[in-house]
């Protein structure tokens, strides 16, 4: 949020600095709103809420998530991985990919209802892959893996054994040939 509205030029949408900013957003028949307000009045504290009841007020909101990737970027070349953990274990997973992180700059945003985390890491070079690896296996070692909506793929194909047993990889190698056996399907992508 810090780097979207320093890069943008915008207003805290809260009135001050939190350490967490959710966006949810719902469709559908009955009184939503009623159903949060109370809900939120069941935690032990106050939260900060900004409520968009109209379009544009909803689209200033999501325009804070939306302008991050642009962000980033600007900010020079990232490392992106994209795992998913547990939801229960989301914030350990935080936790301990801010201190994997070490002096690489940190930005951590995706999915709550699915547990999907988009990690953002800013600083090693392009071919260090070491901080990229801790992180990988702090989302492993939370019952995670190392792959949400963006798949394996041959970036992370090398860690796969991380949440994959030796069972499952035969597995997807047997179903791969039998479903490719001239291996013109993505060939290398995931499985020799």
């Amino acid at each position: 949020m810090t780097l979207v509205r320093g890069r943008r030029a915008l207003p805290e949408p809260l009135g001050g600095e939190h350490g967490l900013y959710v966006i949810a957003q719902y469709a559908g028949a009955g009184d939503f709103v009623a159903r949060l307000a109370e809900a939120l009045e069941s935690l032990a504290f106050e939260p900060a809420v900004a409520v968009g009841e109209s379009t544009a007020e909803r689209e200033r909101l999501w325009a804070y998530r939306e302008m991050l990737n642009e962000s980033i970027r600007e900010e020079g070349v990232a490392h992106k991985l994209d795992v998913a953990v547990p939801i229960a274990r989301l914030p350990a997973f935080a936790a301990e990919a801010t201190a994997a992180a070490g002096d690489a700059r940190l930005f951590l945003y995706g999915h709550l209802g699915d547990g999907n985390v988009h990690v953002n890491l800013l600083g090693p070079g392009p071919d260090d892959e070491k901080v990229d690896e801790r992180i990988l296996r702090c989302a492993t070692g939370l019952g995670g893996t190392i792959s949400a909506e963006h798949g394996v793929g041959v970036a992370k194909r090398r860690y796969l054994s991380l949440c994959r047993s030796e069972r499952d990889l035969a597995a997807m190698g047997a179903l791969k040939r039998a479903l490719d056996p001239d291996r013109i399907l993505a060939p290398g992508r995931i499985l020799d």
